[in-house]
C-alpha cells in the first residue's frame, strides 16, 4: 500500500481502517504524522441539536428573570430625597438663633449686661459687624467708580 492509498482510505473510512492500512500505518512515519494531524483537525464538534437546546435554555433563563418590585425600582429616589431633606434641615437648624438666648444684636441694643465673657462676646460681635459695614461701604465705593 502506498501513502496516497492510505491517505485516501483514511479520509474515506472515518477511523475504520483495513488490516493492510493498519500494517502500513505502523511501518510508515509519514502516515503516522498524517493520522495525528488528521485526528487533530477532525475533532468531534457538538451537534447542532446541542447548540439549539443550549440557546433555547438560555432564552428561557433570560425571559424568566425575577421581576423587581416597584419599590426596588424607585429606592434610589427615596435615598436622594432623604439626603436633600437632611441637608435642608441642617441648614435651617444652623440658621436658628441659639436656644434660650437672645441674639447679640438684641443684647447690644437693649444694653443688658451679664458676665464678663458675655460682654466680651457682644463687644466682639459689634466690632465685627462694624468692620463688615466698613468693608461693604468700601466695596460699594470701588464699584461706583
Amino acid at each position: 500500500m502506498t501513502c496516497n492509498d492510505f491517505a485516501l482510505e483514511c479520509l474515506q473510512a472515518e477511523g475504520h481502517l483495513s488490516e493492510t492500512a493498519r500494517e502500513h500505518l505502523q511501518s510508515c512515519p509519514d502516515c503516522q504524522a498524517f493520522t495525528r494531524l488528521n485526528s487533530i483537525l477532525l475533532q468531534p464538534r457538538p451537534s447542532p441539536e446541542l447548540d439549539r437546546r443550549i440557546l433555547q435554555i438560555a432564552g428561557l433563563l433570560l425571559h424568566h428573570q425575577p421581576r423587581r418590585r416597584w419599590w426596588q425600582e424607585i429606592n434610589h429616589y427615596f435615598y436622594a430625597a432623604a439626603a436633600v431633606l437632611l441637608v435642608l434641615l441642617s441648614v435651617y437648624a444652623l440658621s436658628l438663633p441659639p436656644a434660650g438666648g437672645k441674639s447679640p444684636d438684641l443684647l447690644a441694643q437693649s444694653g443688658e449686661t451679664g458676665s464678663a465673657t458675655h460682654d466680651l462676646l457682644i463687644l466682639s460681635y459689634l466690632e465685627t459687624t462694624n468692620e463688615m459695614d466698613n468693608i461693604e461701604q468700601q466695596l460699594y465705593l470701588y464699584a461706583g467708580n
